[in-house]
């Protein structure tokens, strides 16, 4: 009886520590998930006109007049209204 215990218990450490190995690879490839979202995030700009930086691209497009140029950076997701479509680059 002594033999089978004796043999058991390497296959639990083994078994546990590839369970916190998964769980630990988990977390990693969350935060590597959120890292690419908090960089990807949407921010524009009215270099024509000077604004700051905005992650509200729709306001900028507002507020814009005819011949402004806005600058984005990111990915900006969303429905965006605007009249001329040859004024964007």
């Amino acid at each position: 009886m002594t033999g089978i215990r004796e043999c058991r218990t390497p296959r639990r450490i083994f078994s546990m520590v590839s369970l916190l190995g998964l769980i630990a690879g988990m977390f990693v490839l969350a935060g590597n998930r959120m890292a690419i979202a908090g960089v990807s995030k949407c921010q524009g700009q009215n270099v024509t006109l000077g604004t700051r930086e905005s992650p509200n691209l729709q306001s900028l497009i507002n507020a814009a007049n005819p011949g402004n140029t806005i600058q984005v950076k990111g990915v900006c997701v969303g429905p965006h209204d605007h009249e001329e479509p040859d004024g964007i680059r």
